[in-house]
């Protein structure tokens, strides 16, 4: 990915993640500066990132925990209540839907009618 090799005008994560690996190597900075084409304040901004998403990427991450958790409690919520909204107080005791709430999901009662003629 040398200057003769011609340096890509975009550089993918990929290749941010390899010229930053050379660094942490202990390569010069100003040497793989030259040989890709970019700044050296460019690489420290690369490996300053890697660094702070390296660390990051060890902690738990709530943001996924939390919207994981509010996915569930929608699922729970569905489940308790009913298809009209009444709340559902046991399995036992849910009614099987009636034909005409089994019907299509996808129209409402008026496009349903209407459908039909």
């Amino acid at each position: 990915m040398g200057i003769d090799g011609g340096t890509p005008k975009r550089f993918w994560a990929k290749h941010k993640v390899q010229a930053v690996l050379r660094l942490l190597r202990g390569e010069d900075i100003d040497l793989v500066s030259r040989e890709l084409g970019v700044t050296a304040a460019t690489l420290s901004q690369w490996r300053d990132a890697f660094l702070e998403a390296g660390e990051s990427g060890l902690k738990p991450h709530p943001v996924k925990e939390s919207i994981e958790v509010g996915r569930l409690r929608e699922k729970i919520g569905e489940q308790a209540h009913g298809r009209n909204g009444t709340l559902v107080s046991g399995l036992s005791r849910s009614k099987a839907p009636s034909s005409q709430e089994s019907g299509s999901r996808w129209f409402s009662p008026t496009m349903r009618s209407s459908a039909r003629n």
